[in-house]
């Protein structure tokens, strides 16, 4: 069955929308419709404006995550959660998992082989401080930071 046009305009503000300031009376303002006649066609959908906002929200999520992993208060104010607990019940109820299990989960498996070969003998004369260590590992010639990332 399809959506309504009230439905799926309310869809898209939510979707297009910030999250954080996103409230039923706005969305039912720029419809050009009271609140109760935009929960009555909502529930004619058989719907509800707290259940389209959820999706929204996890629908922005996965967007997100798809991008870059981001620490989970970021994201629930990124959202529009007021707490962040609340954010992580919602994403548990979303994909049966906690914040970190599902990190876990889609973490890239790494590789339990060196990196880099082993230090070689006299290695303790040459360590360095860790303010100096990204100079002084491109002077020795092993992997800094950003080359470690990229293998």
């Amino acid at each position: 069955m399809p959506l309504s046009r009230t439905t799926d305009r309310v869809l898209r503000i939510m979707l297009d929308g910030d999250l954080t300031r996103v409230r039923a009376e706005k969305i039912a303002d720029t419809l050009g419709i009271s609140c109760t006649t935009l929960r009555r066609r909502l529930r004619d959908d058989h719907t509800s404006y707290q259940f389209l906002l959820d999706r929204a929200r996890q629908y922005r999520c996965e967007a997100l995550l798809r991008k870059r992993w981001l620490p989970g208060r970021y994201l629930a104010e990124e959202l529009g959660y007021l707490e962040v607990n609340s954010f992580y019940r919602a994403f548990r109820r979303w994909t049966g998992l906690n914040y970190s299990a599902y990190k876990e989960s889609t973490a890239p498996r790494r590789s339990t082989a060196r990196r880099y070969p082993a230090p070689a003998k006299g290695w303790r004369s040459t360590m360095v401080s860790l303010r100096s260590a990204p100079v002084e590992m491109m002077s020795m010639g092993t992997p800094t930071t950003a080359s470690m990332r990229a293998m």
